[in-house]
């Protein structure tokens, strides 16, 4: 550069860094020693002069001093021309020193840049200077006052004045220091203040700059927080969930100049519930989310990148990553759409429909950077046909004068359709390898381009892509909130339903409902329709489907062009899932545990891919390095960064402001804990005694040890298998027994002395429990049949011998017969009998029909589990899989061989040895459940003289005395006086009790199961008893599972009584709406409290008019008890609202439960009497009131149980003066009968042969039932629960 170049170069750089007008106010510093420099006493304006420091950077002041090192710094910001310090000397040493910065983009901009690059570098490269630079403001950043009134101070009177108001702190710098030769390096290692050595300290600065606030110490005030938590120990998860808890709910300034005056009109409207087409009312807070939607999809704004914050004092931006100060910032623009992350059961499907009514006219605009389409006609066009172009080209919204258009006019505007030409560019590139002699050669990569055009149409409809679980309720949202033929459906509910194959059929057309499997399998068709429309709007619903990295959903919705986008979920990552439980007078959220850095790299997936929000889009890797890695690294502005970007893309409101606009009806929780039966007592200890055996033998060191860590997967097993064990169990076989019996007898004989007197004690234990099962018939024939236990009476001799699996003697029935033992495929082939022959009239007649029908039963019996019989064969005892239909004939074999030492066996005085010191009740009554006090003060207490004649515990016994079926006349008639006394598993009682009582009183009921034997075995029961249910699992196909979904909710429980819904939990939080229900059951304690609440929201959400009842059952004293108050009591926060965080993903992590397995406690069978066998049918209630199955027994008439040949009896049962509901069920009822008569007809009719039925009245819902589901579910359901029964010992 020549120097007149040069000299001309350097007017123009002075006068733009002398010019205070380029500059904006920073802020304050406050120092002393300040050397005499000639440029203060030159006049800068205001009183102050010019703080320009020597540019010798050894310059040496009084002496031995040099300059300090915070002024070596603003030296540099000095020279390179970032900033411009005037200073004002107080009388009493103190000087006041104002901060001018030179923001990017002013006038000028390129001659300073030329100067930064090549003059005063210190012969450092630019990225040093670069790193400097955020170090040195970094570090000036903590200490500047910011305060306005700090500007305006220019003399000593004013400084005190300043200073003593509030009773300041302000930091004083020294401007000298001992002198040392300048080193460059000092600039980036020392530092100025501890004020910027924590993430959350500048923070705190930086807001103080934001806001214009002045200096005070972080500490101070950042330990005011009540929880005095120190500074930066807060986890990642805890951070990112103080960022979503933030976001504010929806709040509309119609008053913007932005928004028009017809759109202020519309979003009035809107706020006010008018929608048209839509006929349902609005919540308040559903309607601002409808207009924040709205006007998110009509104004795309620019806005500031989310590291850009504006000073408030000043018309300036910083970048926050940077540090750089600018007038005009780098921006994104917002996406037409976002994420619709209402929390679960405020409605979301609701807002949708709202918003797709509200702009039904509108029509998709063609983008920008397209042509709008224009064919090439040989032939001139007609007035109209150009007017029908331009209306059809420039996306103008025609249909709102449709009724006064001409009937030719709207039929040239439909066929004719809008449309632009979007040019794809495809770059292919074609690498070649280079040899060693060609590593120097220019030898570049091929890479070809290939341009191509294609035709996408305009249109104003509405994409929906819909998981197939949730399409039927789509549909039925459609038509419950939607006036009649207002919107134009096309529905694609799977794979099997073709898309329409013309553009126009789809134009034409409002919304487009198409599931997620049909949807992802467009994206192997590159000539899909799907890609030839530019949607109006694209709604995926439970959007977290479009958090995934690679799935053929997610390519295909990156690939459609659509105007607006929205992702509809409650949980649009993990970390937003907060669930408002209010159980009676207790109100607490459920937070969710999460990966904090997998949420984040997900919400930049629908950044990215699914909005497509530049510059994310276009860059893969940017969100990563912008986002995650400075949020992981706790850069103190990540949070800030995350924060800003999140309201512009998240409508949610918080519970705060939903709660003001609804109250939902209460929902009443309670935990019901029920007395083990006999055998879920020796189920339960038998798996304590292979644990505490296996504990024992290993003397709790390596391998063998199953709480080893190397064991996990296999302890895993068991313990699941431990919790089925709670509802039933019939996984160890004779064998297994007798070889845990034989090896502690073996340890105690062998191996004494090694082991403590408690571990003696235990062995002991697992002796007499091994002996409690192998001498008792019922449990050995049920670890072979894999049935569970129905006790039945009353039944004749030949059937009872012919049917019975067992005999339980210490009960008899009317005719003086031991109880009879059955499983299922039993008790539903001699209620098949009975209906055939129910006119039967003496025994020998029942016993010549029985003969040949009994040979069939157990050949199919035998056919069909010789299918699964090689299952066990040849497996060993520590990995055996049992299925329940699965029978060993060889281990059948075993039941009879009773060992010797039965005879000689107590079980009641062997136990009393155990328990020496303990009292001995006798005549205990039975408990079935203890509730809460609270729950205790609802239900009335009934005096006894108030409460009906309870029902004896052999029914209709009054006339019974000389009843014989071997004399009998009307042995038909007699066998009607069978009755199911209860089951062996207390579970499965008491369920079924209340299940039947809701029935009865018209309710609808969920049933919860995590474990498939719970739900087999509950559905068996509900077919013996003829009763309502429907299935929802993962084992029938979709299609089924909708129907069920419809059955339940358009079920009349007016015309047919109340209904059962079964339903996997894993499917419960899947968006589903269940309003119908208003009992709600969860057979066993759910470990995860997210898990639990979003079950209970199926069915206590908006749009619910009842009380919801829920209830969990737990069996006393065992591992569900434990569970139970460990992940109630887990992470409680005693305040206004309590905080519930999630527990550990799996049980057996929770070091508590592994104490509580490890304290090896067994349950007692009999406290000093025998125990009963038998789980009777009984529950608590809040109905005094007799029932039957047609309802009050009191209001029942035209049923009656005279001793006739036609007449069925019924259910009935009775209730205690302490609210305990007892029933009398017979196994021959009018309703099992008329289930077993709708299974016969369907088969008949399939064979096309005709049907007769009990009843000319049949229940219109078409339901698989009774034997029917004896092999579906053995090919279907159980199947599945072979690779979970595996039962694990170790030697």
């Amino acid at each position: 550069m020549k120097v007149s170049d040069q000299q001309k170069f350097l007017q123009s750089l002075t006068a733009i860094t002398n010019d205070l007008d380029n500059y904006q106010h920073l802020g304050v510093l406050y120092c002393y020693n300040l050397p005499g420099i000639p440029a203060e006493l030159i006049s800068a304006g205001d009183c102050y002069g010019w703080g320009d420091f020597p540019y010798d950077y050894n310059a040496c002041f009084k002496g031995s001093s040099c300059l300090s090192h915070i002024l070596c710094d603003l030296r540099y910001l000095v020279s390179r021309g970032y900033i411009r310090i005037t200073s004002r000397v107080l009388k009493f040493g103190l000087a006041v020193l104002r901060v001018y910065i030179l923001p990017d983009g002013f006038v000028g901009q390129g001659i300073l840049n030329i100067y930064r690059e090549n003059y005063g570098r210190l012969n450092r490269q630019l990225s040093w200077h670069a790193k400097a630079y955020q170090k040195i403001m970094k570090q000036m950043m903590a200490i500047l006052d910011y305060d306005p009134m700090a500007w305006k101070i220019h003399n000593d009177a004013q400084f005190v004045k300043y200073i003593g108001s509030e009773k300041r702190v302000i930091p004083l710098i020294n401007c000298l220091a001992d002198y040392s030769p300048f080193n460059a390096d000092s600039m980036i290692g020392n530092s100025w203040s501890d004020q910027v050595n924590t993430f959350e300290s500048l923070g705190y600065h930086m807001n103080r700059l934001i806001n214009g606030k002045p200096f005070a110490k972080v500490l101070s005030a950042l330990l005011l927080d009540e929880s005095k938590e120190k500074l930066g120990q807060n986890t990642l998860q805890e951070r990112v969930s103080r960022i979503y808890s933030v976001i504010k709910s929806p709040h509309l300034d119609l008053k913007l100049n932005e928004i028009s005056t017809d759109q202020q009109e519309i979003l009035s409207a809107i706020l006010n519930g008018r929608v048209p087409g839509f006929k349902s009312n609005l919540y308040n807070y559903q309607r601002r989310s409808v207009a924040k939607m709205y006007e998110k999809e009509m104004y795309s704004r620019r806005v500031p990148m989310p590291t850009i914050v504006q000073i408030k004092n000043g018309m300036m931006y910083i970048d926050l990553s940077s540090f750089k100060v600018m007038v005009n910032p780098p921006t994104y623009c917002t996406p037409r759409g976002g994420i619709l992350a209402e929390n679960m059961g405020l409605g979301k499907t609701c807002i949708c429909l709202a918003l797709i009514c509200l702009s039904k006219l509108q029509i998709s605009q063609t983008p920008r950077d397209c042509r709008i389409g224009n064919p090439n006609t040989p032939h001139v066009k007609s007035l109209m046909g150009k007017c029908v172009e331009f209306i059809s080209n420039n996306s103008i919204q025609w249909r709102q004068y449709y009724n006064d258009l001409p009937k030719t006019c709207i039929e040239k505007l439909e066929v004719s359709l809008g449309y632009f030409e979007k040019v794809d560019i495809h770059v292919t590139r074609h690498n070649t390898r280079h040899t060693r002699s060609q590593a120097h050669t220019n030898i570049e990569d091929n890479a070809f381009e290939t341009i191509s055009s294609r035709r996408v149409y305009l249109s104003s409809t509405t994409l929906v892509v819909i998981p197939d679980n949730l399409f039927p309720q789509w549909v039925s949202e459609v038509k419950k909130h939607v006036m009649e033929n207002y919107l134009k459906l096309i529905e694609i509910p799977n794979e099997k339903i073709s898309l329409p194959d013309k553009v126009a059929d789809i134009v034409n057309s409002d919304v487009v409902l198409i599931s997620l499997h049909a949807f992802a399998r467009q994206s192997q068709n590159p000539d899909s329709i799907l890609r030839s429309i530019y949607w109006k709007r694209v709604i995926v619903d439970e959007g977290h489907s479009m958090n995934a990295k690679h799935s053929r959903a997610v390519e295909m919705a990156a690939t459609l062009m659509a105007e607006r986008r929205w992702t509809i979920t409650g949980t649009p990552t993990s970390g937003l899932t907060s669930l408002l439980v209010e159980e009676d007078d207790n109100e607490y959220t459920v937070t969710k545990n999460f990966n904090a850095k997998q949420d984040l790299v997900r919400l930049g997936i629908v950044v990215s891919n699914f909005l497509q929000i530049e510059p994310w889009k276009s860059n893969s890797r940017l969100w990563n390095n912008t986002v995650v890695k400075p949020f992981e690294k706790r850069v103190f502005h990540s949070e800030y960064e995350l924060t800003e970007l999140l309201k512009n893309l998240i409508v949610r409101h918080t519970i705060e402001d939903v709660q003001r606009d609804i109250t939902l009806p209460k929902m009443h929780h309670r935990a019901v804990l029920l007395k083990p039966s006999f055998f879920d007592k020796l189920s339960i200890n038998l798996f304590i005694a292979v644990l505490s055996a296996n504990a024992v033998t290993s003397e709790r060191t390596g391998v063998d040890f199953m709480f080893n860590p190397s064991n996990k997967s296999d302890l895993r097993r068991l313990i699941n298998n431990l919790r089925k064990a709670t509802f039933y169990w019939t996984g160890f076989s004779i064998q297994d027994i007798e070889n845990l019996l034989n090896i502690c007898r073996y340890s105690l004989r062998e191996n004494q002395k090694r082991y403590s007197e408690a571990d003696q004690l235990l062995l002991k234990k697992c002796m007499y429990v091994a002996k409690v099962a192998l001498s008792n018939n019922r449990w050995r024939t049920n670890s072979s049949v894999h049935e569970m236990s129905y006790f039945v009476d009353n039944l004749p001799p030949c059937i009872r011998r012919d049917f019975t699996i067992s005999q339980y003697p210490d009960l008899k029935d009317l005719f003086f017969s031991p109880i009879g033992v059955y499983g299922f495929p039993q008790l539903i082939s001699i209620q098949r009998f009975y209906y055939k022959h129910r006119m039967i009239s003496t025994e020998h007649e029942l016993e010549t029909e029985m003969r040949d029908y009994t040979r069939k039963f157990w050949q199919h019996y035998g056919r069909t589990n010789d299918k699964l019989n090689g299952i066990r064969k040849g497996t060993s005892v520590m990995n055996k899989e049992l299925d329940f239909r699965s029978i060993d004939f060889e281990a059948i074999k075993e039941i009879d061989k009773i060992p010797n030492w039965v005879n000689r066996f107590n079980s009641v005085s062997e136990e009393e040895k155990f328990y020496p010191l303990e009292n001995m009740p006798h005549g205990v009554k039975r408990e079935v459940e203890t509730v809460s006090p609270a729950f205790q003060k609802k239900v009335p207490r009934i005096v006894e003289k108030d409460c009906p004649k309870m029902i004896s515990s052999t029914p209709n016994c009054e006339d019974d005395t000389n009843l014989d079926y071997m004399t009998s006349s009307k042995v038909g008639s007699l066998m009607r006086k069978a009755t199911i006394r209860g089951t062996a598993s207390a579970k499965l009682s008491y369920l079924t009790s209340r299940l039947l009582e809701n029935q009865i009183q018209g309710a609808k009921s969920i049933v919860f199961y995590e474990l498939e034997n719970s739900a087999y075995y509950l559905t068996e029961f509900l077919d013996l008893l003829g009763m309502n249910y429907l299935m929802y699992s993962p084992h029938i196909s979709l299609t089924e599972r909708a129907k069920s979904l419809a059955g339940f909710d358009e079920w009349d429980p007016k015309k047919q009584q109340g209904i059962a819904l079964i339903m996997d939990l894993k499917l419960a939080s899947h968006g589903l709406t269940i309003l119908a229900a208003t009992h709600v059951f969860f057979i066993n304690p759910v470990w995860n409290r997210t898990i639990e609440a979003q079950a209970v929201k199926r069915a206590h959400r908006i749009g619910q008019t009842h009380e919801v009842y829920v209830e969990t059952l737990i069996l006393k004293n065992t591992i569900e008890e434990e569970m139970y108050y460990r992940r109630s009591a887990k992470g409680l926060v005693e305040n206004s609202r309590q905080q519930v965080k999630e527990t550990e993903k799996e049980l057996i992590d929770n070091t508590g439960i592994q104490k509580y397995i490890m304290r090896f406690e067994f349950l007692r069978f009999h406290f000093g009497e025998k125990a009963s066998e038998i789980a009777p049918l009984m529950s608590k209630t809040s109905i005094p009131l007799r029932l039957n199955t047609y309802g009050i027994e009191e209001k029942c008439h035209g049923s009656t149980e005279e001793d006739n040949d036609i007449t069925m009896r019924f259910a009935k049962s009775d209730v205690t003066p302490d609210l305990e509901r007892k029933w009398a069920l017979p196994l021959f009822t009018e309703n099992s009968m008329m289930k077993l008569n709708e299974s016969d007809f369907s088969k008949n009719r399939k064979r096309g042969k005709a049907a007769s039925a009990l009843k000319t009245e049949a229940v219109p819902q078409k339901k698989t039932t009774a034997w029917e589901r004896v092999n579906e579910k053995t090919l279907g359901l159980m199947k599945k629960l072979k690779k979970g029964r595996k039962v694990h010992f170790t030697g």
